[in-house]
């Protein structure tokens, strides 16, 4: 009974941690792109603000 017990503890360890892993790439995948893709959607808005204020001096 314990060694069944055992298993089914260690299935479900595994297939927690295979969805834990899934969900740990998932968010270093969401982070490198806000990491990447944050600076492309500032930079634009930054340079015109900068034009902006250099045309009113």
């Amino acid at each position: 009974m314990l060694t069944i017990w055992g298993l089914f503890h260690l299935v479900e360890y595994a297939l927690f941690y295979q969805e834990y892993k899934f969900l740990m790439d998932e968010i270093k995948h969401q982070f490198a792109f806000l990491i990447v893709g944050f600076p492309l959607f500032v930079t634009p808005i930054v340079i015109r603000r900068r034009e902006q204020s250099k045309k009113e001096t």
